[in-house]
């Protein structure tokens, strides 16, 4: 059975799309171009439609039509706790809202993000629809870039993807909420 990866690559190599182009086209990163084209990718996870889009074709193309049925089982077939992937954004989640109290007691740190963000578009590596989303977002008053960076919304996760905070949550908090995260999931019936 054709799976999802290889059936990505056979589109884009059809259409002579690289990953960096089917990157900036879908507005996802080039990391998660990567990992849709791993063989132990689940197609029925977040930035399918993007690259879908990307490529101008529907999301379904991807999937083996007989793949269909037993990717659906398999996702269906997870953990309540919602896996890794939700595990992950929760810790990205409570990470950024350590990250927004340290906006509101240090306002430079947007300063400092939106510099970051403008060095890496300068600099090519981050796609043009992420650098000008996080400087639309950056320019927001600080209440609302936090209420933002907190959201559990499928823009703000992507965004959260590429954050310019990294580093401005100090090691024993990070460690901290990361193991506060675990315990939560692992808790859940």
């Amino acid at each position: 059975m054709e799976g999802f990866a290889a059936r990505l690559r056979k589109v884009m190599r059809d259409r002579g799309v690289s990953v960096t182009e089917l990157a900036a086209r879908s507005g996802i990163s080039r990391q998660a171009v990567y990992k849709m084209l791993r063989t132990d990718f689940d197609p029925l996870s977040r930035g399918v439609r993007s690259v879908a889009r990307g490529l101008g074709i529907d999301p379904i193309d991807l999937l083996p039509r007989e793949g269909v049925a037993a990717a659906r089982a398999s996702h269906d077939a997870r953990p309540a706790g919602g896996g890794g992937h939700r595990v992950a954004e929760l810790r990205s989640i409570e990470l950024h809202r350590a990250v927004a109290r340290r906006l509101r007691s240090d306002p430079g740190l947007v300063a400092r993000a939106r510099m970051r963000i403008e060095t890496w578009a300068r600099e090519g590596k981050l796609s043009p629809h992420y650098s000008g989303r996080w400087l639309e977002v950056l320019a927001l008053p600080v209440d609302a870039l936090c209420a933002f960076l907190v959201e559990d919304s499928e823009a703000a996760r992507d965004l959260r993807q590429v954050t310019p905070f990294a580093g401005v949550v100090p090691p024993r908090e990070r460690w901290s909420i990361w193991r506060r995260i675990r315990a939560a999931n692992e808790a859940r019936p």
